[in-house]
């Protein structure tokens, strides 16, 4: 009987004998199972980057332009006489 006692304690050691380091790979271990697989994260970045150059390729194309050229989106300013 004593013999199972041993065995159980260095099987499952008590709450009060983990140490520091056993406590914050315990925390990592509980946020690492809680995100998700990284396929998943790899294809929900995938898609944010189509997105997100999808609405900024405009405003970005006409800033490179009228930056090169000078050139505006605006008519010249009309000279009637």
């Amino acid at each position: 009987m004593s013999e199972q006692k041993r065995i159980a304690s260095i099987v499952e050691p008590t709450a009060e004998s983990k140490t520091l380091l056993e406590k914050l790979l315990d925390g990592v271990e509980t946020v690492g199972n809680k995100v998700p697989h990284p396929a998943v994260i790899f294809f929900i970045l995938a898609g944010l980057v189509i997105v997100l150059s999808h609405l900024f390729y405009p405003s970005i194309t006409r800033w490179s332009i009228r930056r090169r050229t000078g050139w505006s989106m605006r008519p010249p300013p009309s000279t009637a006489c």
